[in-house]
């Protein structure tokens, strides 16, 4: 009974290019699917200082389920049922309770969508009032790839509580520039074709590159082993 439900899940939600950006509401069972803008919209907010309560982000963080894909939400992981990549990762790595040939019709729908970012520490790479506005506007930072980040229907005050709670206690730190040779940085992105992943802003366009079908594929050919 148990497999067979799991397999019902897997085949509805990754039978199509998941995850669907979603608008989920407080409150509501079922988020309803919304396209998904190909340009980041423009964000009146990004010069705003974060004034935001962790209090009520942290309960926003719990009502929204960020610990279907993140780790570092401060909850504990969500049962296999809900939680999207562990049960990407058991279809790729074909531990997913279903017969082979349903592991080999769900695999090309999760290989691109083994791991979302972590919020552990989140503070102290990202600016809050960035972030903030990232959750009021996501963009696929990652556009070739399958991963999408849930188009949530927050508020300006939703967005900076979920800040706050994130970031609190791990404040960003300006960095100093790194040195090396710019010249040959770019050189090495073009030969290692990380525009076949990812999108780049302030900078030329890169060497229009078709990123692999596989995740494992794409290790291999970026020279990160297995």
């Amino acid at each position: 009974m148990l497999c067979a439900l799991l397999a019902t899940l897997a085949n509805a939600a990754c039978s199509r290019r998941a995850p669907l950006a979603v608008r989920a509401t407080l409150g509501a069972s079922t988020p309803s699917a919304l396209p998904v803008p190909s340009e980041p919209a423009a964000l009146s907010s990004a010069a705003l200082p974060l004034h935001g309560d962790a209090a009520r982000g942290k309960a926003l963080v719990q009502r929204f389920e960020c610990n279907r894909c993140h780790e570092g939400t401060g909850f504990a992981a969500a049962p296999l049922t809900k939680n999207c990549f562990s049960c990407h990762e058991q279809i790729i790595t074909g531990r997913f309770p279903v017969s082979p040939a349903a592991l080999a019709r769900f695999r090309p729908h999760v290989e691109s969508a083994r791991e979302a970012p972590s919020l552990t520490a989140i503070g102290g790479r990202l600016e809050g009032a960035w972030l903030r506005d990232y959750l009021l506007a996501p963009h696929d930072l990652r556009p070739k790839l399958t991963p999408t980040m849930p188009r949530l229907a927050l508020d300006a005050e939703q967005a900076s509580d979920i800040a706050t709670y994130l970031t609190v206690g791990t404040a960003h730190e300006a960095q100093p520039a790194p040195q090396g040779n710019a010249d040959r940085g770019r050189e090495l992105m073009d030969q290692k074709g990380c525009a076949g992943c990812h999108a780049f802003s302030g900078a030329p366009a890169f060497t229009a590159v078709d990123a692999a079908p596989a995740d494992s594929d794409n290790r291999t050919r970026l020279g990160l082993g297995a």
